[in-house]
């Protein structure tokens, strides 16, 4: 399910829909799967200035990011995409394997509820050898042309890094991610260091959310 916090105004700007800052104009955003979802009243609070859209496990190869994008990269000065993984989606593999050599902005497909996910229902498993490097070139290669068309959007790759850890020889992304110009460097973010993280799926802590801010502050 589409999570947001803001509506349009007449104007074209975001438009809290939170209590505590009601219509308070939002110049920056955060996008993206669920580990980009402001769920603590805290976090609420201290990310006051950002618009929130996000989808549960949502791929990178999902049209429901484009339509995300093409929604909030021209209405704030910053956007923050939290990707999920290049096994996200990955029930679409057969799909993803017949338009990989296309354009990358035709690749895009729709998906539906749980075909998003990757772990819990463990579709990551199904993926072995060549598919696996089929699913991380496409990954790439899709986060390049974004990163390209839209010159405001910078990574957060949250989940990347903890699962990169935790199912190293499957979740491969993130050391390639790193190399982007535009992707936030997360040395100090343990996927290990409990107090960081809020649940064993990435999503990050009160805690984590404190010290992710700080940086996005900088950008």
């Amino acid at each position: 399910m589409r999570h947001l916090n803001f509506r349009i105004d007449e104007a074209g700007e975001f438009r809290s829909l939170d209590g505590f800052n009601r219509d308070k104009i939002l110049t920056r955003a955060l996008i993206g799967d669920s580990t980009a979802t402001l769920k603590f009243p805290e976090v609420q609070w201290l990310f006051a200035d950002y618009a929130n859209y996000t989808v549960p496990g949502l791929p990178i190869n999902d049209r429901e990011l484009i339509r995300a994008l093409d929604l909030v990269s021209p209405r704030c000065d910053r956007v923050f995409l939290f990707p999920a993984t290049e096994m996200h989606g990955a029930i679409k593999l057969e799909e993803i394997t017949r338009v990989k050599s296309l354009p990358w902005e035709e690749r895009f497909l729709e998906y539906q509820g749980d075909d998003r996910y990757c772990v819990g229902n463990l579709h990551y498993l199904q993926v072995t050898g060549g598919d696996m490097d089929v699913l991380l070139v496409n990954y790439l290669e899709i986060i390049a042309g974004i990163l390209e068309k839209y010159p405001n959007v910078y990574l957060v790759p949250i989940v990347n890094k903890f699962l990169g850890v935790k199912i190293r020889y499957a979740f491969r992304a993130y050391a390639e991610l790193q190399k982007l110009e535009r992707c936030l460097q997360l040395d100090w973010l343990d996927p290990n260091n409990s107090e960081l993280w809020a649940d064993v799926h990435g999503h990050l802590s009160r805690l984590g959310w404190t010290k992710l801010k700080a940086q996005l502050d900088e950008v």
